[in-house]
């Protein structure tokens, strides 16, 4: 089945960042649909790593929009969720809306 698989049936644990653990370093899971979200916790992970001198991990929650590669149809393996993902609009469409919205750029600019 191979790169869609459920992840309840391909691992022993929800997040693949659970190996962290071995060496007790911090993990931070973010949702990368969230630019402003994603830029705040790898600043946290590099003021962790500065200070502590440490490992740190940055789990980015996110999706395949086109399954693994062009040769992937994530449709067989994955039908309700990539229905979802089709319906969500792109991260940078996503933000320049949020971005215009709040008069922080102009449509022009963004162009």
């Amino acid at each position: 089945i191979g790169f869609t698989t459920d992840p309840r049936m391909a691992r022993s644990s929800p997040y693949p960042t659970d190996v962290a653990r071995v060496v007790n370093a911090p993990i931070f899971h973010v949702n990368a649909d969230d630019p402003e979200a994603v830029m705040y916790v790898c600043n946290v992970a590099a003021e962790w790593r500065a200070t502590f001198h440490k490992d740190v991990v940055v789990d980015l929650v996110s999706y395949r929009r086109n399954g693994h590669n062009e040769m992937d149809e994530p449709m067989f393996t994955q039908p309700l969720m990539y229905k979802q993902i089709k319906k969500q609009k792109p991260v940078l469409q996503k933000y320049a809306e949020k971005l215009i919205a709040e008069g922080a750029v102009s449509r022009q600019e963004y162009e």
